[in-house]
């Protein structure tokens, strides 16, 4: 097997990495949003917004079921977001940790 990344391998690792570093000059709200609805589909947005409001319930310890009724989605995109919500890289632990922490954010109630 070929250890070599491919060029567009390396691409996509540059890619990325130009991306993590814009969304870090973004200041606000305001930025963010326009940040994000300029580079996603409406329907890409819709899936975003959806799997980062399963991550709430999912701490919540809400059912898996509950959560789906909740929010539409479907189980195995429940599955995958409460997987890393346990066990992945620490990014959604990280934003919670944040956001609760922030005097002027807190989650919205309802899903």
């Amino acid at each position: 097997m070929n250890s070599k990344r491919s060029i567009h391998e390396l691409q996509d690792a540059s890619n990325e990495e130009m991306l993590y570093g814009t969304v870090l000059t973004l200041k606000g709200g305001e930025e963010s949003r326009s940040f994000l609805r300029d580079l996603c589909t409406p329907d890409e947005l819709r899936s975003l917004a959806g799997r980062w409001a399963v991550v709430k319930l999912v701490r919540e310890e809400q059912s898996h079921e509950h959560i789906r009724l909740q929010t539409g989605l479907s189980l195995a995109t429940i599955g995958r977001v409460a997987s890393a919500v346990k066990a992945g890289s620490g990014g959604f632990g990280i934003a919670c940790a944040r956001i609760e922490s922030a005097d002027n954010f807190s989650f919205p109630t309802g899903a």
